[in-house]
């Protein structure tokens, strides 16, 4: 990862930051349109991280915000995957859980009135703590990898490595989503 920052760094040219960048073109259903053609047509969807801060880098003048913008843009598209990979695994999480509890004996086909809410199943336990875990970690992760920078290019580490960190969880939920789904 660092060495994508560091080249991200030469475009910034040493120069402090003096204005307000201008935010990176293109919007959200734009960057998730490219980035959904970008994974679909790809022989390795790993290759597609990075693909949209990689051309707003080249649009845009190398101020750190704009370097930090064009990462963020690139987290918000993966984000949206992730979200959409998430709210789809919770379900068959959910689903499997309700399968596996056995009514209780004589109140099979009987609905109560009144009901408590379940806590949530194991395996919807499972995920929830598994994505808080992740969660925790790539703050950890990006926190300890923007130390080896001075502050000005810690900026754009931490916004590059926290895109990363999304994508690379996006790439390892999404094939479980459709182990369980179907294509």
């Amino acid at each position: 990862m660092r060495g994508g920052s560091l080249a991200l760094l030469a475009l910034l040219g040493g120069a402090p930051a003096l204005a307000q960048a201008p935010a990176p073109e293109g919007t959200p259903a734009e960057d998730a349109a490219a980035l959904e053609a970008c994974v679909s047509e790809a022989e390795d969807a790993h290759a597609c991280i990075g693909v949209l801060s990689s051309g707003c880098l080249g649009d845009q003048a190398g101020t750190v915000e704009t370097v930090a913008a064009c990462y963020d843009r690139e987290r918000a598209a993966w984000q949206g995957r992730l979200d959409a990979a998430l709210v789809s695994l919770r379900g068959d999480a959910a689903a499997a859980d309700a399968v596996g509890a056995a009514p209780e004996p004589g109140m099979a086909g009987t609905v109560p009135t009144a009901a408590p809410a379940a806590p949530p199943g194991p395996r919807l336990s499972a995920l929830t703590r598994a994505q808080d875990a992740w969660a925790a970690w790539r703050a950890a992760e990006c926190a300890w990898y923007a130390q080896g920078f001075d502050p000005e290019a810690a900026t754009v580490a931490t916004a590059e490595c926290r895109m990363r960190g999304v994508a690379q969880r996006v790439l390892s939920l999404e094939p479980q989503g459709q182990a369980v789904t179907g294509p």
